[in-house]
């Protein structure tokens, strides 16, 4: 065991993170950083410290309720990261824009917007606990907190630009993955009346929230700029693979690492998928299709903190052949996510672990 003060031993640190727009976002207990390459080849990065919401309110360590929280402060950072990857994207495309023809300009900012919102859709879905969630026990240290010097406040996306991608990610989220699921159960129980009961809709709803969520996946995996972030998303994959098996931190070694992890957020998912299965089966109200929605998104919370515990569990008992076959799916699902990456991409993804690293007191394996 390290010393007080001292750098903590490697392997004891679990380490998570999330693809963002021609980066990645690394995250420990306690710290993280995000890195981003510009067009020019330039690295920008942000970095800082993370503090638990358990810590600040103890009534958050209650189980179920944790899993709100948890799921809750990844998603704004990881909402935060991307804005900042997004807006550094923005930047690059104004500085291009200078020598392109209007028709080019006027189609640039959009297309990144829409990518964004692809991306906000994606986090809503699939984010999940990466496990560096903190011990309720460990000390407390300042909020990550975002600060943008003058220079980075210059072009970019502007307010206005920033939620027109949010909201159109919200209409998107609620339609695709909340009304259509229920409309097709919905559609499935007037076609075939052996379907027209509580258990059969909730069973036939969430077969169809899993299937159009692989399905947009692969979608999104067809375009040029989504791809790219499957890309380092491999990578940031790739590089916490050396991290927990003692590697030196170096692009070699983190070539040769598999692009999935079993700690990926995106099997949450799966989870989600299961455990709505069985509480909207606990409401079996006849209150029409628009109470129905209503409903299932005033119990998205509860779903959540109940995945939470599951998904904890899972991964206490991970070889077990039941828990493993949970696990399955969203292990399946990284063929599509992940994309191996090139170099340059790993040094991003290698460059954020260690700012994070460096925060959290974590030492290099010394090179062989």
């Amino acid at each position: 065991m390290a010393a007080p003060g001292g750098p903590a031993p490697t392997a004891e640190i679990l380490v998570g993170g999330q693809a963002v727009l021609e980066g990645v976002m690394m995250k420990m207990p306690r710290a993280w950083a995000v890195c981003v390459r510009r067009s020019n080849g330039e690295i920008v990065s942000r970095e800082g410290e993370v503090v638990a919401w358990s810590q600040r309110y103890p009534v958050l360590k209650l189980p179920v309720l944790r899993g709100v929280a948890v799921l809750g402060q990844m998603m704004g950072l990881g909402m935060r990261s991307l804005f900042f990857s997004s807006d550094i994207a923005a930047q690059d495309a104004e500085q291009a824009e200078a020598t392109t023809s209007s028709k080019s300009k006027a189609a640039s900012a959009p297309k990144t917007m829409l990518t964004l919102a692809s991306l906000l859709v994606l986090q809503s879905v699939a984010n999940g606990p990466d496990g560096t969630e903190a011990d309720d026990d460990e000390p407390t240290a300042p909020s990550p907190v975002f600060t943008p010097t003058k220079e980075e406040k210059r072009g970019g996306f502007s307010s206005l630009e920033v939620a027109a991608s949010i909201g159109f990610a919200a209409v998107l989220f609620i339609g695709v993955f909340k009304a259509l699921p229920l409309g097709l159960a919905w559609l499935a129980g007037r076609a075939f009346p052996v379907l027209a009961n509580p258990f059969a809709e909730n069973l036939v709803s969430g077969i169809a929230l899993a299937g159009l969520f692989v399905g947009y996946l692969w979608l999104m995996s067809r375009f040029k700029d989504m791809r790219r972030v499957f890309q380092y998303h491999g990578a940031e994959h790739e590089v916490v693979h050396v991290h927990e098996k003692g590697l030196a931190w170096t692009v070699d070694a983190a070539r040769v690492q598999p692009t999935e992890h079993p700690r990926c957020g995106t099997s949450f998912l799966f989870f989600v998928v299961l455990t709505s299965i069985v509480v909207w089966s606990l409401f079996p109200l006849h209150i029409g299709f628009l109470g129905k929605l209503g409903l299932r998104l005033l119990l998205l919370p509860l779903i959540v903190g109940l995945s939470f515990e599951l998904i904890r569990l899972s991964s206490r008992h991970r070889t077990n052949p039941f828990f493993r076959a949970l696990m399955a799916p969203g292990l399946w699902s990284q063929r599509i996510t992940t994309k191996q990456p090139d170099d340059s991409m790993l040094d991003v993804s290698l460059q954020a672990f260690r700012m994070t690293a460096q925060r959290s007191g974590v030492a290099e394996p010394a090179r062989s």
